[in-house]
């Protein structure tokens, strides 16, 4: 299927062997317990990609529950699956690295320190209920940090650009979206999670790398390093105006602010 997409001048470069191990739902699932997911990976996907000469990469994932404890069942964290993965000698040589969503930032950090070297991208941001509301944007503000100080190398957003029927999916899902249209009045409306992606697109360039903070900010704030330039976003989630002191400048951020600085190095 990937040398086909690429016929077509599709190029596909990360393949992850399924879309959340964890789902049972209303709309297409899987299920897979972690020596199932390791083993197809070894003794299947791995030596098929390989002897096709396919240069995808395989990512471990989607994992959307691991960290997560239902009820008895303890069999969906770290050690039944990345880890697992990782300790097999014969199936790591075929992952590249980790994909996480949903109830998988659980994992996110403790995947980093046991494995620096592998890069993870969270692959779905979680997407609300349709209704696209400032508050939904504050919490996504606060999954984009706790994705990248956790040691994520991407960040993907679900959804671009939904109709203006509150985002119903096929299986009858209201989901938020950066843009929302009426295809026949032909105008859209910018919804409140652009903002907060904006912050981070705009200023934010491919090579900047993520400095730490201290001080009372650094659990609402996250920092970039350039060649030139240092990019702090912070948001304040308060009601009132809050001062915020960075290198030695004093900030009046706005009620329920996004912001962002930019100071020269």
């Amino acid at each position: 299927a990937v040398q086909e997409f690429q016929k077509r001048g599709v190029n596909v470069v990360q393949l992850n062997p399924q879309n959340e191990f964890f789902s049972s739902n209303n709309y297409p699932t899987c299920l897979w317990k972690g020596d199932d997911a390791v083993t197809f990976v070894r003794d299947y996907l791995g030596p098929e990609m390989e002897k096709a000469g396919n240069p995808a990469e395989i990512y471990f994932g989607t994992m959307n529950g691991a960290g997560m404890r239902e009820g008895w069942d303890l069999h969906k964290g770290f050690n039944h699956y990345a880890n697992n993965v990782m300790m097999d000698r014969k199936a790591r040589k075929y992952v590249k690295g980790f994909a996480y969503q949903w109830e998988g930032k659980d994992a996110v950090a403790r995947t980093k320190q046991a494995y620096p070297e592998m890069p993870i991208v969270q692959s779905e941001n979680e997407c609300g209920n349709g209704q696209n509301t400032y508050d939904y944007a504050m919490y996504v503000f606060e999954l984009l940090r706790h994705y990248i100080t956790s040691g994520v190398e991407s960040y993907v957003y679900w959804n671009m650009v939904l109709e203006n029927n509150e985002g119903r999916s096929t299986w009858g899902w209201k989901q938020n979206s950066l843009f929302t249209v009426d295809p026949v009045a032909k105008t859209y409306r910018i919804n409140p999670e652009y903002w907060v992606m904006r912050h981070f697109a705009q200023f934010v360039r491919e090579g900047d790398r993520m400095i730490r903070l201290g001080g009372h900010w650094n659990g609402n704030a996250v920092a970039f390093a350039g060649r030139k330039v240092c990019k702090v976003v912070v948001m304040n989630p308060f009601n009132r105006v809050e001062t915020v002191v960075i290198e030695g400048k004093a900030f009046d951020l706005p009620p329920r602010s996004f912001n962002t600085m930019i100071f020269s190095r």
